[in-house]
């Protein structure tokens, strides 16, 4: 049996994070705050949904794939790439949006802080 590291448990949390983000408000159900967010560029209603239903399935790839290639350190930097630049998109489309008490900034820290302890992690075992 598999021993529970800190690398294994940043590894689920972060791909359970990108899969559960890609599934649940985007591909399962369209939450609204999605549609809000998405709107704000100023497509279509279908074109809308149709690029949020994209995005979710790019992020369940993108989270199997930060739980397969951890060490991969291209794939780490995108990881924090990502969530800064759908922190601070969320920010310029929907400014409001970070009065909420679960806002992207409280949200993505600590996936930033399992990233960039990863990326630490995977350029010690080059």
């Amino acid at each position: 049996m598999r021993q529970l590291t800190p690398l294994l448990c940043a590894r689920f949390v972060l791909a359970f994070m990108w899969i559960y983000q890609g599934l649940i408000p985007k591909l399962i159900r369209v939450a609204p705050v999605e549609l809000e967010i998405t709107a704000q560029l100023g497509f279509s209603v279908n074109t809308t949904y149709l690029l949020i239903k994209l995005v979710g399935l790019l992020e369940v790839l993108f989270g199997v794939l930060v739980f397969f290639a951890y060490r991969n350190i291209v794939v780490l930097i995108a990881n924090l790439v990502a969530l800064l630049l759908l922190a601070v998109m969320a920010l310029v489309l929907t400014p409001h949006i970070m009065l909420a008490a679960f806002n992207p900034i409280i949200t993505n820290l600590p996936y930033l802080v399992l990233g960039c302890w990863l990326l630490q992690s995977a350029k010690r075992a080059c």
